[in-house]
């Protein structure tokens, strides 16, 4: 098919390039269903009909080189552009979710005025879901291929909307506050973050709390991994220190109408987040390390946080 031209598909991914699965499974210490997954979760997920998907070929063929999954996809010079087009832009959510548009707004293309859905889709950072007809008219829903995509964007809207110190000094302090199960000073710390984010690039998902989370942690300095894989799922963030390892599980919950109450209650999402890590055993692929549970519940831009550490 003519798609397939532009990325590969899982079997050609699982067929031509077993000794490169081979090599990153050994440098990265994963089991082969463990690869093969995270690889999806990173750089599968593009399609032209909603039906058919296909992998980005410049990423996977980075990661095979590198054994490092990272943004490569941003590594081309299309982000710049990609910033001053939502720059301009009074709204950046029709672009950061799901959105559902006629195909003709794809017919349309002026330099003079850009559209940003028109640009996102036409260089990949967004792509077809699932082809919808409506009153006889067809329609698309677009939405991010892939975690690539995903951080990579928010990450570079942060940057955009944050004059955030990159100091050692702050990232001391948090280290700090995690060995220490400082709870309340971590807390007040995310609270500051979260309170500085723009209302225009603020989305009431799980995911996307997670991705603004990792970008500040890594653009602090961190290690931070998100989508860590186990044997039976993957972590929503890992943070590796000299001293310890710490574990993150984010749990969301909407708004009652008409409130600020959530509707699933704080106290609930952390104690889903912390036995997801315990009852799961996600550390036990660091034996004799130091172990910190972290559970981070969200509701709008309230949060609430847990620090535990696993004594087995």
């Amino acid at each position: 098919m003519l798609n397939y031209i532009c990325g590969y598909t899982q079997e050609e991914l699982e067929d031509n390039f077993k000794d490169y699965l081979t090599k990153l499974q050994e440098e990265l210490s994963y089991s082969r269903e463990e690869a093969l997954e995270k690889i999806k979760h990173w750089y599968d997920g593009y399609s032209w009909d909603g039906k058919n998907k296909v992998y980005n070929p410049f990423s996977v063929l980075k990661l095979f080189k590198n054994r490092e999954f990272t943004d490569y996809w941003f590594e081309t010079g299309t982000p710049e552009f990609l910033i001053d087009v939502l720059k301009n832009s009074k709204d950046y959510t029709e672009v950061l979710k799901p959105v559902t548009v006629k195909q003709s707004r794809f017919k349309t293309f002026s330099y003079g005025s850009l559209d940003p859905i028109t640009v996102f889709f036409q260089t990949g950072y967004l792509t077809i879901a699932k082809k919808i007809i409506i009153n006889d008219i067809i329609h698309y829903k677009l939405e991010f291929p892939n975690f690539e995509v995903e951080s990579s964007l928010l990450d570079h809207l942060l940057d955009l909307n944050l004059k955030e110190e990159k100091t050692a000094k702050r990232k001391e302090k948090i280290i700090s506050f995690i060995k220490n199960e400082d709870n309340n000073s971590f807390q007040k710390e995310m609270k500051g973050f979260l309170a500085r984010i723009p209302s225009r690039i603020h989305l009431e998902h799980e995911f996307y709390y997670q991705s603004i989370f990792l970008a500040w942690l890594n653009a602090l300095g961190f290690k931070a991994q998100g989508e860590s894989p186990t044997n039976i799922g993957f972590t929503d963030m890992v943070l590796k220190n000299e001293n310890f390892v710490a574990i993150a599980e984010f749990k969301f919950s909407k708004i009652k109408p008409n409130t600020d109450i959530p509707i699933k209650s704080f106290d609930k999402m952390l104690k889903e987040a912390i036995d997801q890590i315990t009852d799961r055993k996600y550390y036990e692929k660091y034996p004799d390390r130091k172990i910190i549970a972290i559970g981070i519940a969200f509701a709008g831009k309230q949060l609430q946080s847990q620090i535990r550490t696993i004594e087995e």
